[in-house]
C-alpha cells in the first residue's frame, strides 16, 4: 500500500518543481487526487524550466485498484521519464489519509 497523489503533492523533474492540476471528482482532504491522464497532459504537470519538458510518461506503479471514472490514480510508487531528459521525482504525495495498491 502507498499513499495517493493529491494536487498538493511536491513533485519534481530534476529541473525544478512541477505544478500539478487536477478535476478528478476523487478529493483527499480538499485536493483532487492525482490520474493517470492528469499526468500525461503537459497542461496539467508543469515543469518550472523556462522551455520545460515536453512530455511525461510512461507511468508505472499506478494504482491497480483504484480508478476514478475508469483513470487510474498516481501513488507514491509512480514511476515515469520526463523528456527531453530526467525522471518523475516524488517528495511528498501532498496526503497521508489515503493509501491504495
Amino acid at each position: 500500500m502507498a499513499p495517493v497523489l493529491v494536487v498538493g503533492a511536491v513533485l519534481s523533474c530534476g529541473h525544478g518543481p512541477i505544478t500539478v492540476k487536477s478535476n478528478a471528482i476523487l478529493t483527499v482532504a480538499g485536493q483532487p487526487v492525482l490520474l493517470a491522464d492528469d499526468a500525461r497532459s503537459q497542461a496539467a504537470f508543469k515543469c518550472s524550466l523556462s522551455t520545460p519538458c515536453t512530455a511525461f510518461g510512461p507511468f508505472e506503479g499506478l494504482s491497480t485498484v483504484l480508478t476514478v471514472r475508469g483513470q487510474r490514480v498516481l501513488l507514491t510508487t509512480t514511476t515515469a521519464k520526463t523528456l527531453p531528459n530526467g525522471s518523475l521525482i516524488i517528495t511528498a504525495p501532498g496526503q497521508t489519509v489515503l493509501v491504495a495498491k
